[in-house]
């Protein structure tokens, strides 16, 4: 079965991008963010994957919104931010785009949350105001 331009081109973008991005193990993410406290944890999710489930202290903004709405919650393009996603191809892709726009602190989720359930790690559900 032969392969869609589409999805070839996919495959490049994000083959790009895992060249470009760091990943981060989800035990590494515990070693992060004792160095930096200040990290953000976005969950580019979309709505309802989010409120089923999320690392806790992370904040949503979906894949779609997060061009538009990143400013708001890092100002400064040397913020530090991981970027989660259910497996990782939506956060690498996330990233990039986030790199692309200056920000040059960005990682993302080696695995997505998947990894991160996979080793036990602390998570919430719902939604807090």
């Amino acid at each position: 079965m032969s392969r869609s331009p589409q999805q070839e081109a996919l495959d490049a973008l994000l083959a790009e991008a895992d060249r470009m991005v760091p990943s981060i193990t989800a035990r590494g993410v515990m070693a992060l963010a004792a160095e930096m406290p200040e990290l953000l944890v976005i969950d580019v999710r979309d709505r309802d994957e989010y409120g089923s489930c999320h690392i806790r202290r992370s904040i949503h903004i979906s894949r779609g919104q997060l061009e538009f709405h990143i400013e708001d919650v890092a100002p400064e393009l040397s913020h530090p931010m991981l970027l989660v996603d259910r497996a990782g191809a939506r956060s690498l892709l996330a990233a990039r785009a986030l790199q692309a726009m200056g920000y040059t602190h960005v990682f993302v989720l080696q695995g997505g949350l998947d990894a991160w359930l996979q080793e036990g790690l602390p998570v919430s559900s719902g939604w807090t105001v």
